[in-house]
């Protein structure tokens, strides 16, 4: 279950039209009641983690915003969701694209877990995110699409970084393009498990 921002209205938003012409409307995302909603589905549905993306495609991702505009207008909304959801027992994944001047944000904002894309060192990000966080990420998924020896290089790299800190979740920094090879991602999936 991904819980996604949207704006009230419909259709996309760039982030000046929604910022600044129409301020009541950046605020416009999922609220207690929806996070309710969405809690409530774990259970029957034999959830084990709860992920809420702070962007959404074709809307307002929160690597689009600046900081402050990011703690103003989408900040206090997602906290809001990620406190509803913090009685479920559940982990709690916070994902967002671009996001790497805000990781200690998103901590912030709350989820156990912080997901990061593949744009910034692992270790790096952990410093901003803080560690008290667990972190999800980040090989580029491009590099699936490159022959074996520098796939291996790249999961060797997330690793290492990785320090063997507890509470790291090996994983794509966003996403598995269509032309991936499956055979590499099984490879990866024994080598992380190896």
């Amino acid at each position: 279950i991904t819980i996604k921002a949207a704006r009230s209205g419909g259709g996309a938003a760039t982030p000046g039209s929604t910022r600044y012409t129409s301020p009541p409307q950046a605020p416009a995302v999922p609220t207690h009641c929806s996070a309710r909603r969405a809690a409530s589905w774990l259970g029957p549905a034999g959830g084990a983690v709860l992920g809420g993306a702070t962007g959404a495609r074709g809307r307002i991702a929160p690597g689009a915003l600046g900081r402050a505009d990011y703690r103003e207008f989408a900040l206090p909304h997602s906290k809001r969701i990620f406190d509803a959801l913090r009685d479920t027992g559940v982990p709690l994944i916070h994902f967002g694209v671009g996001t790497t001047a805000i990781l200690a944000d998103l901590a912030e904002a709350g989820g156990d877990v912080i997901g990061l894309d593949w744009r910034q060192p692992l270790d790096a990000a952990w410093g901003q995110a803080g560690p008290t966080v667990a972190i999800q990420g980040n090989l580029d998924p491009a590099l699936l699409l490159a022959p074996w020896p520098a796939v291996e290089t790249g999961v060797r790299d997330v690793l290492k970084r990785a320090e063997g800190r507890t509470g790291h979740i090996f994983n794509l920094g966003h996403g598995i393009l269509p032309e991936t090879d499956p055979e590499i991602l099984a490879r990866i999936v024994r080598y992380v498990h190896g």
